[in-house]
């Protein structure tokens, strides 16, 4: 019986696709995978001012009236959703 170390069976595998198992990169084109797209500074800005956001609803939440708590938690979740539909990671 043989035993197959996880190093043998990533070079086999990388022989068979065509691929360097250890960067991951296409023996052809020297790139692996698709490119890095969308924006990334402002996904990350939205998703910064939702996190503010729903931090401020918790400290202040309590306070409100509950249709202004649950229209401010809906507009946040707004905010998210548009950070992905503008600026997301194009997967």
């Amino acid at each position: 019986m043989t035993t197959m170390l996880p190093e043998d069976a990533m070079a086999r595998h990388g022989a068979a696709t065509g691929r360097n198992a250890a960067t991951g990169r296409g023996s052809a084109t020297g790139t692996g995978g698709k490119p890095a797209s969308g924006r990334p500074v402002v996904f990350v800005t939205m998703l910064a001012l939702a996190a503010l956001g729903v931090l401020m609803l918790l400290v202040v939440g309590p306070v409100l009236p509950m249709p202004l708590a649950v229209l401010g938690a809906a507009a946040l979740m707004g905010v998210v959703g548009l950070a992905w539909w503008v600026a997301g990671p194009r997967l």
